[in-house]
């Protein structure tokens, strides 16, 4: 009996692990270790960069579950991977949840954003110009001030009030000249710029053909185009060019009402 202790003694000290795994049955510490760097705010942020939206999410998620909640970048990023999943409401009640807990006017004002944009994705136009025009008063110096006052014109524009709307157009190309919605909005109806609407991103070839393919059946113009993020290719699904945003959003809207995610791009 004794020498079989010794055994068993002798062989936990000198094979700890196989693949991975204790020899009692559990994940090694090295593989509890790499889990947890996987679950991670760079990873995630990583994630959202790539354009896969779902990750972000599931890695955000998980992340604050591993930690207290008050990492309110993390936070703020989940929100925003809601928006791109047009999980609008989700968005919204996030976003509402981080400003109320919040104290940190960096925050506060990307809540407020948040919130915003969940509205004027969802064409609620009066709602969103209520939000921008509060981020505008409260949080005068919020790096996203170029976003507010180019989604102002375009909520006056949405709501018929072109004079409004040539104001907050003027302010956004007096103050952010250099900003992409300044050159978006040079762009619109000149021709210099025209837009497209992203239906999808893969890493696979075969899935962008397979969504492009199936796209083009129900009669829309789609294509793909490939895009390299750090070294690693991606394959992005896209539906038509147009010369105004609009003639953009209202396509997006069309594909949103078929159930496809969107995304407008210049």
């Amino acid at each position: 009996m004794k020498k079989i202790i010794i055994f068993l003694v002798a062989l936990m000290v000198a094979m700890p692990t196989y693949a991975g795994t204790s020899i009692f049955g559990g994940p090694s510490k090295e593989k509890r270790e790499e889990g947890s760097m996987a679950v991670s705010a760079p990873s995630a942020e990583g994630a959202f960069v790539k354009g896969d939206y779902e990750e972000a999410l599931r890695i955000g998620k998980a992340y604050l579950e591993r930690r207290p909640k008050n990492d309110e970048k993390v936070q703020c990023l989940v929100g925003r991977a809601l928006l791109k999943l047009d999980r609008l409401d989700e968005a919204r009640d996030h976003f509402i949840k981080v400003a109320e807990k919040s104290r940190d006017k960096k925050f506060l004002a990307e809540a407020a954003l948040g919130i915003a944009d969940s509205y004027y994705l969802d064409s609620e136009y009066r709602q969103a110009r209520d939000y921008y025009e509060k981020i505008a008063r409260s949080y005068p110096d919020a790096d996203s001030m170029n976003i507010v006052y180019y989604r102002l014109g375009e909520c006056y524009s949405k709501l018929e009030n072109d004079s409004t709307a040539k104001e907050y157009y003027d302010k956004l190309m007096r103050l952010y000249p250099d900003s992409l919605e300044a050159k978006l909005l040079k762009g619109e109806g000149s021709g210099a710029i025209t837009y497209s609407v992203q239906v999808g991103s893969f890493n696979k070839m075969d899935n962008a053909e397979r969504l492009s393919g199936e796209l083009k059946a129900k009669g829309f113009d789609a294509n793909i185009q490939t895009v390299t993020v750090d070294g690693s290719f991606f394959y992005r699904v896209k539906v038509g060019s147009f010369t105004r945003m609009r003639d953009a959003e209202d396509m997006a809207r069309n594909l949103q009402n078929k159930g496809y995610t969107t995304k407008v791009c210049p």
